[in-house]
């Protein structure tokens, strides 16, 4: 231990002078972290080879649903969503884990996972709905901030953080006519309906809730229901 100064405010005259058997003592204290071996810094450092690299290296999976056992602390199940995209969840049944809503192409499938394993090594999903065109539809709003759909899925909900929501209904009670120009035939379909609820006045939207009769936003001053 040294001090270091003699007087309380310091004192620049007089001369330090240091323990030769300290200083030697301090070299071999450092040894392990110095190097006789002169560091040229304009040396070339070689770069990653990706060719080098190892399948476990290089992974496509942006997201993965996992199934794990809470008893050993085991992933039982590993399912890669990198071409389903994960849009959101939604409580369908009162004692299993929320079902996902995973697009398809343009649409939106809705899959209900279990628990209980079949057999102890297959994980049932069970589809319970699909939205359609409802993948392609979420994707164009840019701003959007909540999504979900009822529980009967007739409907499909995007949200903004402040704004505007929008409201998707799947088939209304109108039909409409496409004619096939070749062979001159009408056809009737179904066509889907877009309702927007402006609800700027209510400030930051904090969250949502659909029902089969109701949609309830939350937001910084009020609780809203849209009967739908």
């Amino acid at each position: 231990m040294t001090w270091d100064e003699l007087i309380d405010g310091g004192d620049k005259n007089g001369e330090q002078i240091i323990d030769a058997s300290l200083v030697e003592e301090v070299h071999k204290r450092l040894a392990h972290l110095c190097s006789e071996t002169e560091v040229i810094t304009d040396q070339q450092v070689p770069g990653l080879n990706t060719q080098e690299l190892e399948e476990c290296d290089a992974s496509e999976e942006d997201t993965v649903l996992v199934r794990m056992d809470t008893i050993n602390h085991e992933i039982t199940h590993r399912i890669s969503l990198s071409v389903h995209q994960y849009l959101f969840n939604i409580k369908l049944e009162t004692h299993e884990v929320p079902a996902l809503a995973l697009r398809h192409d343009v649409d939106a499938c809705l899959w209900q996972p279990y628990a209980q394993l079949i057999n102890t090594e297959t994980w049932p999903m069970k589809h319970d709905g699909t939205l359609l065109a409802f993948g392609y539809v979420q994707s164009s709003k840019q701003n959007r901030k909540f999504i979900t759909c009822s529980p009967n899925f007739m409907y499909s909900v995007v949200s903004e953080a402040s704004r505007h929501i929008f409201i998707y209904k799947s088939s209304s009670n109108q039909d409409c006519q496409l004619r096939r120009r070749s062979e001159g035939i009408m056809k009737n379909i179904k066509i889907g309906q877009q309702h927007v609820v402006n609800i700027d006045k209510y400030g930051e939207v904090l969250g949502i809730s659909a029902t089969n009769e109701y949609l309830f936003v939350l937001t910084e001053t009020t609780l809203i229901a849209i009967g739908v």
